[in-house]
């Protein structure tokens, strides 16, 4: 019923025509614009009616808190009204404009527009104390159990507190929760360039704040972690964020867009080279975070704005295992070991062949087909796998003519799993630069991987069934890495080049259409729950068609 209401809503908007292919996408599945996609999935009048109906035990009181400065007198009620607009009711919005005292345009408006409204908490600062100095004062005045950060010049979706309070009532334990979000134009009636975002990802937020809108916390968790730093304005959010993850002991996800941030000459979203000097400052939040851990690595720039590449310090220089696997013939196995050593600078490995006996405290999975492309590829490697919260990692695998072959793997995704960004041109990022960035997958292809070996030998100590099928087993196998309470990493820097054609690859299924149906249905019965979840990072409202990211 919701789905025919969301379609009778569209149709008074685009029309019958409209609502009709509309319907058609819905039931045929073909790619749809955002824009459209959007008003289909926003909340109907109807839901929202049913939200405000609700009752709440023990509702929580959601501080949402609004550093301002200047802020334009539209753009200041249109954040306004979208909070008061909230399905949920039980907020605060608490305002701290260090405009001025010489500024009084908000204060007046507030005064008149909003009087009769008790939870709108506004207070006219003395002076400026910049970004971060004003949303100090702004977390000051929240009372409540939630936090949750609002730009001055972005909306909130009406349903945004009512999916956040229902997250942290149905996760007793999530200290943070936070959402999807879009772009919206300065009139707020387009929206585009949705962010559908994994689940809570480490590795992913080490290279940039991809978290960012809407973040919420715990006000215990917030207080633990401390208040915004000055010497991080223009990536005080980022900063805050990585300290509140640290000390969080859960972290829920909303695959929801209930943000939207407003597109405009001068916020970072509308030009990136507005605040060039935000960059600068998140790479130094990196930088803080991880020494906060006790990690030594650099952090860098990674040439695109607010992209950020770490580099884990080695640590001695173990003996690691190249184990070339499938063999098929000797010849292959010898040229393979010859293009090894010609671009490997790590000096401490052995080459090994499947079935022999492997020394190395570290292994690695390298197909006789594959071709390193930078010396530096095995440091890389085990400098992450090193990490103690790593079981696996795995590199970037191209085409010969330098299409992407493999960029991790998504579980679910053309059929039971498919190579991301399978066929992307080695110079594109990929959605939200996933291709180029590194981040936690669900699985990577063990034609290009490295695994500690004593997770190596957890994982086979009870092994249940052995599959036949390589795709199969790859999957299985990282899956079992992850159950055991490991990360596995995809490494974009460690890159190597397949002899496969990508005319017979093309958006490549790590399951063959081929493969034995009985192994196939025994795998489905073993991960019946974690196919059933999703790819937690992936986002359930893009493509199981294709491995592209692109909208579902």
């Amino acid at each position: 019923m919701e789905k025919l209401q969301r379609i009778l809503e569209y149709g008074k908007t685009y029309g019958v025509r409209e609502m009709m292919n509309k319907s058609a996408e819905f039931l045929t599945g073909r790619r749809i614009a955002y824009e459209k996609w959007f008003q289909m999935h926003r909340a109907s009048s109807r839901e929202l009616e049913l939200q405000r109906k609700e009752h709440w035990e023990d509702a929580p009181l959601v501080s949402i808190i609004v550093p301002a400065y200047c802020t334009p007198a539209l753009f200041f009620r249109q954040m306004t009204d979208s909070v008061i607009a909230q399905s949920y009711e039980n907020w605060e919005l608490c305002i701290a404009d260090g405009s001025g005292k010489d500024k009084t345009e908000l204060e007046a408006l507030v005064e008149n527009a909003y009087a009769g409204e008790k939870r709108i908490r506004y207070r006219l600062l003395e002076e400026n104390l910049g970004i971060s100095g004003n949303s100090n004062a702004a977390l000051a005045m929240a009372s409540g159990d939630i936090i949750a950060l609002l730009d001055h010049d972005d909306v909130l979706a009406p349903e945004a507190l009512y999916e956040i309070v229902k997250a942290y009532k149905e996760n007793p334990g999530a200290e943070i929760v936070y959402t999807d979000e879009d772009k919206v134009d300065m009139e707020l009636v387009t929206h585009y360039q949705p962010h559908f975002k994994p689940d809570f990802n480490l590795d992913y937020l080490r290279t940039n704040n991809y978290i960012c809108h809407l973040f919420t916390v715990r006000k215990e968790t917030a207080e633990t972690a401390g208040g915004f730093r000055k010497e991080y304005d223009g990536a005080q959010d980022y900063d805050f964020i990585l300290r509140c993850t640290e000390v969080a002991a859960e972290i829920v996800h909303i695959p929801k867009i209930l943000y939207y941030w407003r597109m405009h000459p001068g916020s970072v979203a509308g030009n990136p080279e507005s605040k060039a000097y935000a960059y600068e400052a998140g790479r130094r939040a990196v930088e803080s975070h991880l020494n906060r851990l006790s990690i030594e690595a650099q952090v860098e720039h990674a040439g695109h704005w607010g992209l950020y590449r770490t580099r884990y310090a080695l640590t001695g220089t173990p003996l690691v295992s190249i184990i070339i696997a499938p063999v098929t013939s000797e010849t292959k196995a010898e040229a393979c070991r010859k293009k090894i050593q010609s671009r490997t600078s790590y000096t401490n490995y052995e080459i090994v062949t499947l079935g022999e006996a492997a020394r190395g405290e570290y292994l690695v999975f390298f197909s006789e087909d594959i071709t390193v492309l930078n010396d530096g590829w095995l440091e890389e490697m085990l400098s992450n796998c090193q990490r103690p919260e790593v079981g696996a990692v795995g590199g970037k695998l191209f085409f010969p003519d330098q299409r992407v072959y493999s960029a991790g793997i998504l579980l679910g995704v053309k059929g039971l799993g498919a190579h991301a960004f399978s066929g992307l041109p080695k110079e594109e990022l990929g959605y939200c630069a996933r291709a180029v960035m590194q981040q936690d997958v669900s699985a990577v292809s063990s034609e290009f991987m490295m695994v500690k070996k004593e997770v190596y030998d957890i994982v086979n100590q009870n092994q249940e069934y052995l599959f036949t099928d390589r795709g199969l087993a790859n999957l299985d196998f990282c899956l079992k890495v992850k159950q055991a309470g490991y990360l596995i990493v995809y490494l974009p820097m460690a890159e190597a080049c397949t002899e496969r054609s990508p005319s017979k690859q093309k958006e490549k299924a790590v399951v063959e259409t081929s493969c034995n149906p009985k192994e196939v249905d025994k795998f489905c019965e073993i991960w019946k729950s974690e196919l059933k979840r999703g790819d937690p990072c992936y986002n359930p409202n893009l493509t199981k068609k294709r491995c592209d990211f692109s909208l579902g």
